[in-house]
C-alpha cells in the first residue's frame, strides 16, 4: 500500500517566596518551542506540535502570554497530524469540548493504516481514484452512472491539478505528504460541499492504540470516548502531593519540603504531584500549587 501511495505523491507532483520567585504556570511564550498556539478570548488553542518524533506527549495547562497565563482550552484539527509514532498524550483539565478539533489528535499513522486496510498492496494508482471516486459519490459517464476507464484517466488529471495546488515537500515520509495533502484540502480548488464530504469522512478514520491520559469526569474525557480513544483516568486529585485526598497549601509545602531534602518525586510514583503537568515534579510544580491557591483565596 504505501509503495501504491507513493504512486499518488508522484502524481501529485513528488506527492509565596516559591510563589514570588519561580514563574508560575505550565508554559511560558518563550518555552513552547514544541508547539504553535494561537491566542483566543478565553485561552490557547495549540494549532500544531512541532516534536514530530514524539511517543509522548504532555499537553501544559498554561501557557505565559506576556503578564498573563492562558488556559490551553483546545487542540486544533490535525494539530498531531505529522508525529508519525505518537502513542500517549497526557491532557490537561482546561481543555474544553467546544474548542477541540474534530481531527486534534489524528495522524499521519492512523490515516495509512486506514488506507492499508482499505485498499490491497496490489491496489494500483487507477485503483485508488476509483476509491475516491466512490467514496465521493462520483456519477461517472457509464449506464447507471457507472465509472469508465475514460472517467478514471479524466479524474487522474483533474486530480493532479488539484493535488498539485499544496505543496508537499515539508514532509519526509510517503504518509507525511499524504497528511500534508489531506491536512490542506481547502486550497485545493474543491467545492465546499466535496470537501464538507471528505472532513466528515476523515472523521471517521479509527484512532488505533492511541491513549489519551488525564482525570476522570473532565470535558477531554467526554471528547475521547465521543471518538472512541483510549482513556485512562489518573483516579488522583491534581495537587494532592501528600495524597490527604484534598488540594490545598499543605500540598505545596509537602513537594517544597522534600525537593529540599533531595528526595526525588516522580511522575510515576506521584502524578497528582506534577501540577503544572509538564511531566516532572520540581520546584516549579509547588510554585504553580501557591499561585493557585493564592488566586482562589483572593
Amino acid at each position: 500500500m504505501k509503495k501504491t501511495l507513493a504512486k499518488v505523491m508522484a502524481t501529485a507532483g513528488a506527492l509565596s517566596l516559591l510563589a514570588s520567585a519561580i514563574p508560575f504556570t505550565g508554559v511560558s511564550a518563550e518555552e513552547t518551542d514544541a508547539f504553535k498556539y494561537e491566542v483566543k478570548e478565553n485561552g490557547v488553542v495549540i494549532t500544531e506540535w512541532k516534536d514530530l518524533t514524539a511517543t509522548e506527549v504532555t499537553i501544559p495547562p498554561t501557557v505565559t502570554v506576556g503578564d498573563n497565563d492562558l488556559d490551553v482550552i483546545g487542540i486544533a484539527d490535525y494539530a498531531f497530524g505529522l508525529c508519525e509514532d505518537l502513542a500517549v498524550v497526557n491532557v490537561p483539565d482546561s481543555l474544553q469540548l467546544a474548542e477541540m478539533g474534530n481531527t486534534a489528535f489524528l495522524t499521519s499513522s492512523m490515516v495509512m493504516n486506514f488506507f492499508d486496510s482499505e485498499l490491497s498492496d496490489a491496489a494500483t494508482t487507477d485503483d485508488i481514484i476509483r476509491y475516491v471516486a466512490e467514496k465521493a459519490g462520483y456519477k461517472g459517464t457509464g449506464a447507471n452512472g457507472a465509472i469508465t476507464d475514460a472517467d478514471i484517466a479524466n479524474l487522474s488529471v483533474k486530480l493532479m491539478n488539484h493535488l498539485n495546488k499544496v505543496d508537499i515537500s515539508a514532509a519526509n515520509t510517503v504518509q507525511g505528504k499524504l497528511m500534508i495533502l489531506i491536512m490542506n484540502i481547502d486550497d485545493m480548488g474543491f467545492s465546499q460541499a466535496n470537501i464538507d464530504k471528505f472532513n466528515l469522512y476523515v472523521t471517521a478514520i479509527p484512532y488505533g492504540d492511541l491513549t489519551l491520559k488525564g482525570n476522570a469526569g473532565t470535558e477531554i474525557e467526554t471528547y475521547a470516548k465521543g471518538k472512541f480513544i483510549n482513556f485512562v483516568s489518573g483516579n488522583y486529585v491534581l495537587g494532592d502531593a501528600n495524597g490527604d485526598g484534598k488540594f490545598d497549601i499543605r500540598d505545596a509545602a509537602w513537594v517544597a519540603r522534600n525537593l529540599a531534602s533531595g528526595v526525588e518525586i516522580t511522575v510515576e510514583t506521584n502524578p497528582a504531584a506534577d501540577f503544572n503537568q509538564d511531566g516532572k515534579v520540581n520546584v516549579r510544580d509547588a510554585a504553580a500549587m501557591a499561585r493557585d491557591l493564592a488566586t482562589k483565596k483572593d
